[in-house]
């Protein structure tokens, strides 16, 4: 199972228990074993318990860096590689609509080379930023600055 799947499905769980929660309905939880049942199945079976798992954004980081190379990597596994990052919530939506729409293509290949080229994204950002810092355009700089931080936590976590 993806990470990416992993992750959306503990959100759908964690959002079915608060909604559960929020309309006074109880979530459905296995019977409970009788004491003698217990000790006849003891080391067969564990005792019955909520289990919960979070999974950080270092985490879901370190996956997307072993998966990934943000130096050379396609316009369909960069956006494979956002997806997970969203997913995993190590980026926000507002990180991933930055990510997802840029930076121009002004820095990598032409837009009819194909979805397999690979681009060094890392560089793309930069130059990007440059423009917008040259054409004095401080929103665009912050955004480029957001991306080059995400997508450089990526390529640091690499090593």
């Amino acid at each position: 199972m993806k990470i990416s799947q992993l992750a959306l499905a503990f959100r759908r769980f964690a959002h079915h228990q608060e909604a559960a929660s929020k309309t006074g309905d109880k979530p459905v939880r296995p019977p409970e074993i009788s004491a003698p049942q217990r000790e006849s199945e003891r080391g067969a079976r564990a005792e019955l318990s909520e289990d919960t798992t979070e999974i950080s954004p270092e985490a879901v980081f370190r996956h997307a860096a072993q998966r990934y190379d943000p130096h050379r990597i396609s316009p369909d596994e960069l956006q494979d590689l956002i997806d997970l990052l969203y997913d995993g919530q190590a980026i926000s939506a507002r990180d991933y609509e930055i990510l997802a729409n840029g930076p121009t293509r002004a820095a990598g290949p032409s837009p009819d080379a194909g979805l397999e080229v690979q681009r060094d994204v890392v560089a793309a950002w930069q130059d990007q930023r440059v423009r917008d810092t040259a054409r004095g355009d401080i929103s665009a700089v912050e955004s480029d600055s957001r991306a080059l931080s995400i997508i450089g936590r990526l390529a640091s976590a690499a090593f």
